[in-house]
């Protein structure tokens, strides 16, 4: 027993021993830190792409991790000194593109950022026109100021604009809108030409990282004109006219003189290329004058209705008459008669020629105050053609012997004063009354003629039933015949009692539908 401790003991102290010695001979391996070192953590590849190489120094091998359509690697792990080489697709998009990736060694880690830049586009829009592709750099506008558009396609973002050829002293640039990525919309708008030529301009556009510049065009069309060159008015006395006008334009034109005023010679010159207007010379001629008459004569397109300039012509009375005509519409009918010339927002006229001169004066519009026609003392002969006039006294105007309606509908009333020989409704053919009765007074008219065979009658738009003349007591014609297609509403023609006598003896001309009656009054 005691043997076997004693060799036990001495294996134990042998084992031991021999364990001693292997530590201290072999000293356990310390761990090495994970590192990675890359040349270049950022890269950035142009428009065009390419293909690049990063070097990478690391404590193991390294591996990348991510991925990227437009990014081709050609080794994703390798030792420590090994390259990561890899190609950029060329980039057709309209920005950048941007990626990172993230690089292993161990418990290393480190992130590549990767970018591609767009190609700069600038141009302007394209639109398919007749089935062909055409580039919008150019634009025709109207001689009034006009708004529009510059569609500029591009991802730049210095563009600057500048005008061209004197483009800035008529066009303004008034806002800029991004509608879609690569998309921008300058708005300009022009001030009215003043010119009688064409003119053109340029609208530059510039972007220094695109390298380039581009030019819209804008083409404003001439401001079209006809004037006087030698001013827009003739004021002469009453003694013969003969003038010359000189006629600047740039387009055809049309006029009309009145009767008073003769054309005698009209010669065309050639265009001045310079002012872009043509010069024509008409000289005219007027008669000796009784009294003023004024024209303005206005010079219009030859193909439409539109005035581009105008020249008042007038022989003035050194001793002018003037009346005063407060009714507006009487005033206009004397105005446009070429009576008076009348002043806008002014009672007080001028009479000229033809209100000195004529007999007969022609009314259209709904006149109110007919006594301001005593002004005129040469006047006969009155014409009345109006659906609203319903009252008519001329009992203040001397002058007049005869008077002729038509188209009076709504006339009820017509008091004719002391001169007055003659009364007529001139179209019997189509007269029609809508008026349900009718009374005339005249203290000499003699000839009344209120007849009417228009078909109107017989459709049942006259509503004239009954008429009063027994205030004419020396009227020796009456004609009151109104009878459409054998019928008539006129049932009632009063008279007095000594006409009635009258028309009986034969003494006074009388005609009437047979469903009319003379009723004593």
């Amino acid at each position: 027993m005691n043997r076997f401790k004693a060799i036990l003991a001495t294996s134990t102290l042998g084992l031991i021993f021999f364990s001693s010695c292997e530590k201290t001979e072999t000293p356990p391996k310390q761990p090495v830190e994970s590192f990675i070192e890359l040349s270049e953590k950022a890269v950035t590849a142009g428009p065009e792409g390419g293909e690049f190489n990063i070097d990478i120094t690391s404590s193991a091998n390294w591996k990348i991790a991510g991925y990227c359509d437009w990014i081709t690697f050609k080794n994703e792990t390798g030792e420590s000194g090994t390259p990561l080489s890899f190609t950029v697709a060329p980039n057709f998009s309209e920005k950048d593109k941007i990626v990172q990736f993230k690089i292993f060694s161990g418990n290393a880690v480190d992130t590549l950022s990767i970018t591609s830049t767009p190609n700069i586009i600038f141009s302007f829009e394209n639109k398919m026109i007749d089935g062909e592709e055409v580039t919008i750099d150019k634009t025709s506008i109207a001689s009034t100021s006009t708004k529009f558009a510059v569609i500029l396609m591009t991802n730049a973002e210095d563009v600057t604009v500048e005008y061209v050829g004197g483009a800035e002293k008529w066009l303004k640039n008034t806002t800029v809108t991004t509608e879609l990525i690569g998309k921008r919309i300058y708005e300009f708008i022009s001030k009215d030409s003043d010119v009688f030529k064409e003119r053109v301009g340029s609208i530059r556009f510039n972007s220094v990282s695109a390298n380039k510049s581009l030019e819209f065009s804008v083409i404003q069309k001439q401001h079209d004109t006809v004037f006087i060159k030698e001013g827009d008015k003739f004021i002469k006395d009453l003694s013969a006219i003969d003038e010359t006008l000189t006629i600047q334009s740039n387009v055809p034109f049309a006029y009309r003189f009145p009767s008073w005023i003769t054309e005698v010679e009209k010669v065309v010159g050639s265009q001045d290329e310079n002012t872009g207007l043509t010069s024509t010379t008409i000289k005219i001629h007027a008669d000796e004058a009784k009294g003023s008459r004024a024209v303005t004569v206005q010079f219009h397109d030859l193909n439409r209705p539109i005035i581009y300039g105008s020249v008042f012509i007038k022989q003035q009375n050194p001793n002018p008459k003037f009346v005063t005509i407060t009714d507006r519409q009487l005033r206009k009918t004397l105005n446009d008669a070429e009576w008076i010339l009348a002043e806008p927002g002014s009672d007080k006229c001028e009479v000229i020629n033809n209100g000195m001169a004529e007999t007969e004066l022609e009314i259209t519009n709904d006149v109110a105050n007919f006594s301001e026609l005593g002004q005129f003392s040469q006047l006969a002969t009155l014409s009345l053609r109006n659906d609203y006039i319903d009252y008519v006294d001329l009992t203040a105007v001397q002058s007049i012997v005869e008077v002729k309606v038509s188209r009076t509908l709504c006339l009820s009333n017509v008091k004719l004063g002391n001169n007055v020989k003659k009364f007529v409704f001139d179209r019997p053919e189509e007269d029609y009354m809508t008026a349900s009765s009718f009374a005339l007074s005249g203290t000499n008219v003699e000839e009344v003629n209120v007849s009417s065979t228009s078909m109107m009658i017989g459709y049942g738009f006259d509503g004239c039933t009954e008429m009063d003349f027994t205030a004419c007591p020396k009227v020796k014609k009456l004609n009151a015949f109104r009878e459409g297609w054998g019928s008539s509403p006129l049932a009632k023609i009063y008279v007095t009692a000594a006409q009635k006598a009258a028309i009986d003896k034969g003494e006074i001309e009388a005609l009437k539908s047979e469903e009319s009656s003379w009723v004593v009054k």
